[in-house]
């Protein structure tokens, strides 16, 4: 099965300038989904750093059966 985890583009926040984390929670469920399915094919689409403004055509190409995406930074 594929498995796809994206996190959306988000804000900058103002006190940290253009850094964000990396999307942690992604990749410990990422991590944990594959020792527990080691034959699935597991991905992440992580729009910041990818400097992908938008990550539809990604997902679609992707072919993936299941899909979790991170809630959007609230403005």
């Amino acid at each position: 099965m594929k498995v796809v985890f994206i996190e959306p583009p988000k804000e900058f926040w103002f006190l940290m300038g253009e850094y964000l984390p990396p999307p942690t929670a992604a990749i410990q469920l990422a991590a944990f989904l594959e020792s527990r399915r080691p034959d699935d094919e597991i991905k992440i689409i992580d729009s910041q750093a990818e400097e992908l403004g938008s990550y539809e055509k990604r997902l679609r190409n992707s072919g993936a059966r299941m899909v979790s995406a991170s809630v959007p930074q609230a403005a």
